[in-house]
């Protein structure tokens, strides 16, 4: 330790111009390093939501639920499953296989699971059961309730104008809209026409679900 002070005090200038050098090492690496609030991270985690409006928990989990699992199961890649049926909801996830090597190619399979599933799935789904993949890039940084004591369609209408507002805002990757409900028709069939028409209430049903 001694000898490296008597070399310190004998050459000042070579020190000096070392303290420099390490100087704009560190501002140049600090200048140029990556760092942000919430850093990019793949959590292995995949999320399936489906809707069926008006069903309880039982139809729920008999008629979307177990049906994703059995197919879900397959997927290779697949470490855990955990399931809940609730009411209007069916709620699936997924923890992947950490040692996977390519994850991109499981959650590809698990939506080809999804979609073998489709057919299996009932016909009055709104939706298709939607796959969310869990990582920082598509957490929500901030909420926006939007309630009063006016009609829902006036509600509707807002949450629209509010939603296209925030869009356009600098900065703004992405806006999601939960809760939101979508209008429903109500429709009186004559059966006096039907008849003459000679179609059933279920060809109705089927064109309708096609528009």
């Amino acid at each position: 330790m001694k000898s490296v002070i008597t070399f310190c005090v004998d050459h000042p200038k070579l020190i000096n111009l070392l303290m420099v050098v390490v100087t704009l090492l560190g501002i140049i690496s600090f200048k140029s390093a990556r760092y942000e609030i919430t850093p990019e991270m793949d959590m292995g985690v995949v999320t399936i939501t489906t809707t069926k409006p008006g069903a309880g928990p039982e139809e729920i989990e008999l008629a979307v639920t177990l049906v994703l699992e059995e197919e879900l199961l397959k997927v290779d890649g697949v470490k855990k499953v955990y399931s809940k049926s609730l009411e209007n909801m069916s709620l699936i996830t997924l923890h992947l296989d950490q040692d996977t090597d390519d994850k991109t190619q499981v959650v590809n399979e698990v939506q080809q699971a999804l979609d073998r599933a489709q057919t299996r799935l009932p016909k009055d789904l709104l939706e298709k059961p939607r796959l969310d993949e869990l990582g920082t890039n598509n957490f929500g940084v901030m909420e926006v309730h939007l309630t009063g004591a006016v009609s829902e369609l006036l509600l509707r209408d807002m949450a629209r104008v509010l939603e296209k507002k925030l869009r356009t805002l600098p900065g703004i990757a992405g806006v999601d809209m939960h809760g939101y409900r979508k209008p429903e028709v109500e429709m009186q069939i004559d059966p006096n026409k039907r008849l003459q028409l000679g179609i059933s209430n279920e060809e109705i049903s089927q064109a309708l679900a096609e528009r």
